[in-house]
């Protein structure tokens, strides 16, 4: 049987609102056209999520849950979805309503009309903290300066892709994982859908800050090698001026017989200079760990079971 359409869900922890969301996406997916499977993708639960799952799917053959040996990170989860879909287009997004699924229709019309990637925008988000709107448009703005992919502003993991796309996304092998930007390189024809990101009423958001900053550096790091040179650039700097302010000294020493003053100058150079040592040893052991983490050439993921229908 052909899939027209895979709509690849992670969820994690998601007992409060995720039957709710499986009722509103099926509100939607009853009118559109074409044969529809939904893979939850989910693992490491400590609520009765995969219980929930699990009734589900035994009751709408349309929908098969994978679940993962451990609790994965929501890029590895993603491509999981990925890996088991078999629709001609694939839709990913939350599980927590606040993409919503009255905007799926939308998404299918514009890959009709010829895309193959069509993401989407947020244009606001319904009761989000000031807090979190400004650490989003840093998460963005580093992005931006510090690699040289051309991210779609605002693009949540809210997207529609070809199984052109997919397939040539799958050959990406590289372990840490920032989905956004590999889809930039990809290519291909794309356009972006606006919306306003709905309240999470139940639950609460597993993406933290720490996890944002994570994100950001995995995305930062893997995409561009801007940082390391930034910090050549800035020790090429800094030995200009250590020579120019060595000159000064010993021209100093020799033009007055008595000491050089301004030594809390100097104890502030070395201060500053270590702090630079420090830094470039951080950013070099970036760049090290990830080449390292490719290396192990481990499994991405490991499936514990697949729940519904593998048909």
């Amino acid at each position: 049987m052909v899939i027209d359409y895979s709509i690849v869900v992670p969820v994690y922890n998601e007992e409060e609102i995720v039957r709710e969301f499986y009722n509103e996406l099926i509100k939607v997916l009853n009118n559109i056209n074409g044969a529809i499977e939904i893979i939850f993708v989910t693992g490491g639960n400590t609520d009765s999520t995969l219980s929930i799952l699990r009734g589900i799917a035994s009751s709408d053959k349309r929908v098969k849950a994978i679940n993962m040996s451990r609790r994965f990170d929501y890029q590895v989860a993603l491509t999981a979805g990925f890996d088991h879909s078999l629709g001609n287009a694939i839709i990913s997004m939350d599980g927590d309503l606040q993409h919503p699924p009255s905007l799926i229709p939308e998404l299918i019309k514009q890959y009709k009309q010829g895309f193959n990637i069509v993401y989407t925008v947020r244009h606001d988000t319904e009761g989000e903290s000031i807090l979190k709107k400004i650490g989003s448009k840093l998460f963005y703005l580093a992005l931006k300066t510090l690699t040289q992919i051309d991210f779609d502003k605002n693009a949540a993991d809210f997207r529609l892709l070809s199984r052109k796309a997919v397939d040539a996304l799958k050959q990406y092998p590289e372990r840490k994982r920032y989905i956004p930007g590999m889809i930039s390189l990809l290519g291909f024809n794309k356009i972006g859908v606006e919306y306003t990101a709905l309240k999470r009423n139940k639950g609460r958001s597993k993406f933290s800050f720490m996890r944002m900053f994570s994100l950001a550096i995995d995305g930062i790091f893997s995409f561009s090698n801007i940082p390391i040179r930034i910090i050549t650039f800035a020790g090429l700097i800094m030995s200009f001026l250590s020579i120019i302010f060595l000159v000064y000294v010993v021209v100093w020493r020799i033009l007055h017989s008595q000491d050089s003053s301004g030594w809390a100058s100097i104890l502030a150079s070395l201060l500053l200079l270590s702090s630079l040592q420090i830094l470039t040893l951080g950013v070099v052991g970036e760049y090290v760990s990830k080449i390292y983490e490719e290396t192990k050439h481990r499994p991405l993921y490991i499936v514990d079971e697949i729940i519904g229908n593998e048909k």
